[in-house]
């Protein structure tokens, strides 16, 4: 016959639960709240029973509430922590620029230029941006996350949860974008109607990123690098289905 779990072993328990949350989650306003909620129980449990406060009395009420107030003034500032600088990376694994109000000239030219906002949102950062073609036909447009591509000068694009990948009408990928909770992952070509443009990618050596300007379209065929498509085509057979053969830098 089972035996009856006693109080520590679910306690026990409860608290390796909690760590495995903490590992596999990403750490959230509520999360944040649920550990602070399972310490003050923890903390009221202690302070209420024991033996150094079970023979206060009456007393033990202030111990507790004192010790609540104290774990209050820690926890709530944490919990409603600023987040953190909004980065944008190039790639997968290239360069990053951090938008925290300390950037460089240059590196503000560069995504302001292209078109390039990344804002701080609710659940984490949000792009918005814009791709045309050579021939300024808006190919798809990317407001807060939230996406729109435009056939014919689309001819395909695949996407997950957190990515998305854009063809347009040459098959050439001109968008990469992956989501993270801390920065926006892009690759993508930006064109202004003088015929400049501009494609940020990642290079063939690991941890690099490439950008190549050009002034117009004799320019760009000599461009060395296209954008390796991340995703399998045509969509329609391989929804959401990854290149094996695209390394993902560590």
């Amino acid at each position: 016959m089972a035996t009856v779990l006693e109080r520590s072993s679910m306690e026990a328990y409860g608290s390796a639960f909690l760590a495995i949350l903490a590992v596999e989650l990403p750490v959230t306003w509520w999360l944040k709240a649920a550990f602070w909620l399972f310490a003050a129980g923890l903390l009221t449990d202690i302070s209420w029973r024991s033996p150094w406060t079970t023979h206060l009395g009456r007393y033990r009420w202030l111990i507790n509430s004192s010790c609540l107030a104290a774990l209050a003034l820690v926890a709530v500032p944490l919990v409603h922590k600023e987040p953190g600088p909004r980065m944008l990376q190039f790639g997968d694994a290239g360069g990053t620029i951090i938008y925290n109000g300390q950037l460089e000239t240059q590196a503000m030219e560069l995504t302001y230029d292209a078109g390039i906002q990344v804002d701080e949102g609710p659940h984490g950062p949000e792009l918005t941006t814009e791709i045309r073609d050579k021939d300024a036909n808006l190919v798809v447009k990317i407001e807060k996350n939230r996406w729109t591509v435009y056939p014919p000068f689309c001819l395909d694009k695949n996407y997950t949860k957190n990515t998305l990948e854009v063809r347009d009408h040459r098959g050439h990928v001109v968008l990469w974008t992956r989501l993270l909770k801390d920065r926006v992952q892009i690759q993508g070509e930006w064109r202004d109607e003088h015929g400049h443009g501009r494609r940020w990618h990642r290079c063939p050596a690991p941890r690099d990123a490439c950008i190549e300007l050009w002034d117009n379209s004799q320019e760009e065929l000599r461009a060395e690098y296209l954008i390796d498509p991340m995703f399998e085509y045509p969509s329609k057979e391989h929804w959401g289905e990854a290149r094996k053969v695209w390394p993902v830098h560590p």
